[in-house]
């Protein structure tokens, strides 16, 4: 970082020379520990208070037949996921270790739970969502919304803490979050039950950012899984959240480049983009310009600038986009907020008429892609 002190020969008043010289020090000092401590500024892993140190789990919200399980991502990090397992067949499951001897204390005190059949068993369901979470809190608080959507589409449900939340190890950065989310996308395609589901993603604010990584195609071995489809909530391309620091964004790290990341995924997926009419964080213009952007690149048309919020063409005032085009449909739910969207009224009922149309109908499917081998569980 450039900084520059003044000497102006005597030209100015010793105490005004002394003035600017103080004020450079102390703006430059703000520039350096902005551009250090950023992503404790924007990634509020503790809170509310106790975040990251109780997690919820699934069986306090109704749903017993889960695993307890530690990523291990490809950098080292060791993260923490819940797989809920919805079973078809009118088999039952316990939350025991697949040996059969209940709860095992795993490498550095890590607890982890084994799904096994009991009863004669039962097929899980052939659909699994990966939930990645939003800002704030860990995967335990979003335990009610993954019970929702369970019920709602009767459908497999992995979630995870991102490195430097819950109890997951690590620090919160934006290709850290990235990482884990392949990481997690990958330990499903290998995982003993799960392994030959079709995969849903399905990310709210943030973590519908995060997953930019599976835009292109994963290669390498062992994959089973065949079918990759997207859902998005909010999905921010810049922040927004902090007004005041509008004149030093050149200094912020984080970037968050969800225009780029959008027009990547493969135009053969189905994509579901879930909007706020009164999202006072992320404003709705940024959600039409990501739309415009997701459907002109599956046209194979230029997409061009990302543009304001004031040009937008989405954005202009009356301007109602088409519900479906192009393999992108857009839902609006006009009172929604940034936090409460999803308790909208028809919220999940407009999921539920996607799930349908676009995944079990096998809209979007294309051949099997295989995963790599990096990451896995413990």
């Amino acid at each position: 970082m450039l900084f520059f002190l003044f000497d102006v020969g005597g030209k100015l008043p010793w105490g005004v020379e002394t003035l600017l010289n103080i004020t450079t020090l102390l703006v430059a000092g703000a520039g350096a520990l902005l551009w250090r401590f950023q992503n404790r500024l924007i990634y509020m892993s503790s809170m509310p208070p106790g975040s990251r140190t109780v997690v919820a789990r699934p069986d306090r919200a109704q749903m017993p037949d889960f695993e307890d399980a530690t990523i291990r991502t490809p950098d080292g990090v060791r993260i923490r996921a819940y797989a809920v397992f919805t079973r078809v067949g009118g088999g039952a499951t316990t939350a025991a270790a697949a040996a059969g001897d209940g709860e095992v204390e795993g490498e550095e005190g890590l607890r982890r739970r084994r799904a096994a059949k009991v009863g004669g068993g039962g097929a899980v369901s052939p659909y699994t969502i990966l939930y990645l979470h939003a800002n704030a809190g860990n995967m335990g608080h979003r335990l009610p919304i993954a019970r929702v959507l369970q019920v709602t589409l009767n459908c497999n449900i992995v979630l995870l803490s991102y490195r430097g939340y819950g109890l997951s190890e690590g620090v919160a950065s934006e290709a850290g979050i990235k990482v884990d989310a392949a990481a997690a996308l990958e330990w499903i395609g290998r995982h003993a039950v799960l392994g030959g589901t079709r995969v849903v993603v399905y990310g709210q604010s943030i973590g519908g950012a995060g997953g930019d990584r599976f835009g292109e195609p994963v290669s390498g071995e062992g994959a089973r899984g065949d079918c990759r489809e997207y859902v998005f909530e909010f999905a921010p391309p810049h922040p927004h959240v902090m007004p005041f620091l509008t004149y030093v964004t050149f200094l912020c790290h984080q970037k968050w480049d969800s225009a780029t990341s959008i027009a990547r995924i493969d135009r053969a997926t189905p994509m579901l983009l879930l909007s706020g009419g009164r999202d006072e964080l992320i404003p709705q213009s940024h959600m039409l310009e990501l739309l415009r952007i997701a459907r002109s690149s599956r046209r194979g048309e230029a997409v061009g600038p990302y543009r304001s919020a004031s040009s937008s063409a989405g954005a202009k005032k009356g301007s109602v986009p088409e519900r479906d085009a192009d393999g992108v449909r857009w839902e609006e739910f006009a009172a929604g907020g940034h936090n409460d969207t999803c308790v909208q009224p028809g919220y999940f009922e407009r999921i539920g008429e996607f799930w349908r149309d676009k995944v079990e109908s096998g809209a979007g499917a294309g051949p099997g892609e295989k995963q790599g081998e990096k990451g896995g569980a413990e």
